[in-house]
């Protein structure tokens, strides 16, 4: 029994040690993208993502770091056809959740069809690497019925396997422009 939970603390650590590799790695390669290509990026992630958020109704978004993709343009279009919700995280493992308009309300948990998750890496699987505060993790977990869409640029794709631990979520499909 000693043993198997060494082997597993063991094994934990080398998947912690490899996402904090990879998260290094990825936030490196994002801050590197130049002004035109996040432009880019931008402006097409909004016409490929409007077919996909149609049928919802009730969307979580976020507001984005400096190196990741600009939803400003995804946001006020859902802001102005949907109704939009924003996640930040401000710090701590909690993700701070609210209606966007103006004296927006919590979000009651039946409310969100549809999450558009951030994330330094994603794979073909729907596997995710974060930025290691596991705060979309567990909030993924408690909300099961919403849809859920990994977002960002091309260039965080990995073609290989990310490692996962048991508390990760996948995403139901990634929009990677």
């Amino acid at each position: 029994m000693e043993t198997a939970i060494s082997l597993e603390k063991s094994h934990t650590k080398k998947v912690s040690l490899q996402k904090s590799e990879l998260r290094e790695h990825y936030l490196k390669l994002l801050k590197a993208l130049p002004r035109e290509r996040r432009e880019e990026a931008s402006k097409a992630l909004l016409e490929s993502l409007k077919p996909k958020i149609a049928p919802f109704s009730h969307i979580l978004s976020f507001e984005s770091f400096s190196y990741e993709i600009d939803l400003s343009l995804v946001n006020s279009y859902i802001a102005s056809h949907k109704t939009l919700f924003l996640a930040k995280w401000e710090g701590g493992d909690t993700l701070i959740v609210h209606e966007a308009k103006k004296g927006g309300q919590k979000i009651e948990r039946h409310q969100l069809d549809c999450i558009l998750v951030p994330g330094l890496a994603f794979d073909p699987t729907g596997a995710r690497i974060g930025h290691g505060k596991g705060c979309y993790d567990r909030f993924l977990l408690n909300h099961p019925e919403a849809y859920t869409i990994g977002i960002g640029f091309k260039e965080q794709y990995s073609k290989k396997s990310l490692p996962q631990e048991s508390h990760d979520r996948r995403v139901q499909e990634c929009l990677l422009v």
